[in-house]
């Protein structure tokens, strides 16, 4: 547990854009808003990094001397060239300036009088490093790009993801928070509980949906034009990641010689 002298949420992710999200933010009292792309806490600065342009943020804060924690797989795949399948995204390596200074393996308890943040990790979800941060007494989730709502969203094959580690943890994440928690997910509007669940049923839905079709001894061609997202597209459908690449996701998490 960390005890600090300033406790500063910045919240920079393109999911705050809206004066609803960034007044719930601020209900932290000594929270700052910068909308960038990624979380980080000052002093004690807490960065949680993903794809793309959410690097940048760190070597911005990290110039500045902010200490940067994250989840101890997050160094390694900073520090080298990532490729994620199906969506054409890639990663450089990060100057050093962006690397974590602190890191901490399933769980990181950070304090200032009441006001608490739990940073925890259940494990491979979205990627290997993912973190979810509950604070309270605000009772505010950030789940980062574990929840794009409402999108399909990116299983980061290259970095230890899969679709049975992204169902566990929306699952852990269900089990904790309440019908009055307020949810920032890693894209998308702001989301309640209910967001949230609906999530979770077309995850498993697709996921069983596409485990059935491999079972029968299709080819990820053939899976992909069985369209097993139909009744979902509507929905889920309008993000950058598109149905047919979401199929080839979880495709490809759920074959045995996935990387």
């Amino acid at each position: 547990m960390s005890h600090l002298k300033s406790l500063q949420l910045l919240y920079q992710t393109e999911c705050v854009h809206t004066t609803e999200q960034i007044s719930l933010l601020a209900q932290a009292p000594t929270a700052r808003l910068k909308v960038t792309r990624s979380l980080t806490l000052d002093t004690l600065g807490w960065q949680e990094k993903r794809t793309g342009g959410n690097r940048r943020g760190n070597t911005f804060f990290g110039s500045s001397g902010t200490v940067i924690v994250a989840q101890e797989n997050i160094a390694k795949e900073l520090a080298s060239v990532r490729s994620l399948p199906f969506v054409g995204l890639r990663d450089g390596h990060s100057p050093s300036q962006a690397l974590p200074t602190r890191s901490f393996k399933t769980n990181l308890v950070l304090e200032q009088g009441i006001e608490r943040l739990d940073l925890v990790n259940y494990g491979p979800a979205h990627a290997d490093g993912d973190t979810v941060v509950y604070l309270t007494p605000v009772n505010i989730a950030i789940l980062g790009d574990i929840f794009s709502n409402p999108y399909y969203p990116v299983i980061d094959l290259s970095s230890g993801g899969s679709i049975d580690g992204l169902v566990y943890t929306v699952d852990q994440i269900l089990g904790r928070i309440n019908e009055e928690t307020k949810i920032v997910p890693g894209h998308g509007l702001l989301a309640a509980r209910a967001d949230l669940l609906a999530y979770r049923d077309m995850l498993v839905s697709v996921r069983d949906r596409v485990r059935t079709l491999i079972e029968a001894g299709k080819s990820m061609d053939q899976v992909v034009a069985a369209t097993p997202t139909k009744d979902f597209d509507g929905k889920w459908g309008g993000g950058y990641v598109s149905s047919a690449a979401f199929v080839q996701m979880v495709f490809t998490s759920l074959t045995p010689r996935h990387p």
